[in-house]
Formats: structure tokens, sequence, C-alpha cells
């Protein structure tokens, strides 16, 4: 089996591709602002060249490691009559009280854990993680 790891730390990535081939590895150097244009795996090939494109082409697994520093999980319970007024309005603002903007740009969401006994709020796990807003 062909394997690909990536591990990305602050400023570089660095990765080893292994298997039913010749090892190979290598480092890949990077500001944060390479990012701000685009994001996903596809930009981080583009930076790191022709070759790490073939390896990660030919791999038939691929693990990535990505630093975590930034990230949050947590519950968060909100008024049931909220989200019936508001919607994913009230889980943008909802998100904005968690990490004001002002800390960067991060990419979160909210999964329906449940409901109260009662009804009359829900919980939801919060996440958020460096990246780009994305939809509720």
């Amino acid at each position: 089996m062909k394997k690909l790891v990536i591990d990305i730390k602050n400023n570089y990535a660095v990765f080893a591709a292994g298997g039913d081939f010749k090892p190979e590895f290598g480092k890949i150097d990077f500001d944060e602002a390479d990012f701000e244009d685009d994001t996903g795996t596809g930009k981080l090939l583009k930076i790191g060249g022709q070759k790490l494109r073939e390896l990660y082409a030919d791999a038939q697994q691929v693990v990535l490691t990505v630093p975590m520093r930034f990230s949050m999980v947590k519950a968060v319970e909100i008024d049931t009559e909220a989200i019936e007024r508001l919607g994913d309005d009230f889980l943008r603002w909802e998100a904005t009280q968690q990490i004001p903007e002002e800390l960067g740009k991060f990419a979160s969401g909210f999964s329906k854990l449940g409901e109260s006994f009662d009804n009359r709020k829900i919980k939801y796990m919060f996440y958020v993680t460096p990246g780009t807003l994305s939809k509720y």
C-alpha cells in the first residue's frame, strides 16, 4: 500500500511517503498569507510542488496532521425561541460571542446534540478551528 503523511506545523510542513515504493520525504516552507486566497489540501499541494502532487495522487492512504492550538470544542445551550425566530443568523451571532472576529478568521459550526426536557433550550456542540467562517 502506498502511504503519504503530511505533518503541518506553524510555518512549514514535512511529508513522508512509503509503502510499495521507494520512501521519499521533504519539507515545505510557507507563511499563513500563502493560504489567504485559497483553502484546503489543493493549496498545500500547489506550494509543495510537482513531487508532492505526484505522491498525493499515487497514495492509497493519506494522513494529514495539523496544529490544533487554537481549536476549540465545547457544549453550548441556546434558547429554542431564538433559533425559531432568527435561525442561522442567531447561530452566526452566537459564534461571534464564543470567539470574537478580532482574533482572526475561523471555521466554525454547530452540531445539534439534543433538546432540554421542556424544549426551551437546545444543546449544541460548538467547534472552531483556524480558517474561514463556514455556513451554519
